[in-house]
């Protein structure tokens, strides 16, 4: 499972470590993504996303196991990221990102599209798919 790290003097964020998973000892290929990381990040596979999320956030801590599910799923083909608005304000400026959880969509490099609010599994996974499949 996706731990969502809270800020505070003791963990400031620790980047680019990927979040071991608690189910068979398997490890989602989630990163935790800061301002300074994010060019790095989207640039380290064709697709990926970033799960921007905030503290005290229901809907973002509804989501956060189908992410943590899609990350393991899709381990090879996409890279999943994480991100706490609270603590990265430039991304949430850059982004326009008004509301939480949002998913940041990234191709080649390129923003490409983002998804808002909470979409149970089945048709989260269609519109990424479907974001993915575009040639933008």
């Amino acid at each position: 499972m996706i731990k969502l790290f809270k800020h505070n003097a003791k963990n400031q964020i620790q980047s680019k470590k990927a979040i071991s998973s608690t189910k068979n000892n398997e490890q989602s290929n989630f990163v935790v993504v800061t301002d300074k990381s994010l060019k790095d990040f989207i640039a380290t596979k064709e697709k990926v996303v970033l799960f921007c999320w905030g503290t005290g956030c229901k809907y973002c801590s509804d989501l956060e196991p189908i992410i943590d599910t899609l990350a393991r799923e899709y381990r090879d083909a996409i890279l999943f990221g994480s991100l706490d608005v609270d603590i990265n304000k430039k991304i949430v400026k850059t982004y326009h990102l008004h509301t939480v959880p949002t998913l940041l969509i990234f191709k080649n490099g390129k923003f490409v599209d983002s998804i808002t609010g909470f979409m149970p599994k089945g048709p989260l996974k269609s519109r990424i798919m479907l974001l993915f499949s575009r040639n933008w």
